[in-house]
């Protein structure tokens, strides 16, 4: 028996558990799953789209997009 009284499998961070990261959405204000990959690869408003919109709140915009 190992010390800390775990189950010995360390615990993955918040962002990776459940089937992948999640962030705080700015378009629907709750946590939620994140992009996979930055929409605009090295340039720092893809960083920022990355960092806090939710994949559904990204569908969203490509979709309204399509539209205009």
């Amino acid at each position: 028996m190992g010390c800390g009284g775990g189950s010995g499998i360390p615990s993955a961070p918040p962002e990776e558990k459940a089937g992948g990261r999640t962030v705080m959405c700015v378009n629907f204000g709750r946590e939620m799953p994140g992009l996979d990959e930055s929409p605009f690869d090295g340039h720092p408003l893809g960083q920022k789209i990355y960092e806090n919109v939710s994949k559904e709140a990204w569908k969203m915009w490509l979709e309204q997009m399509k539209r205009s």
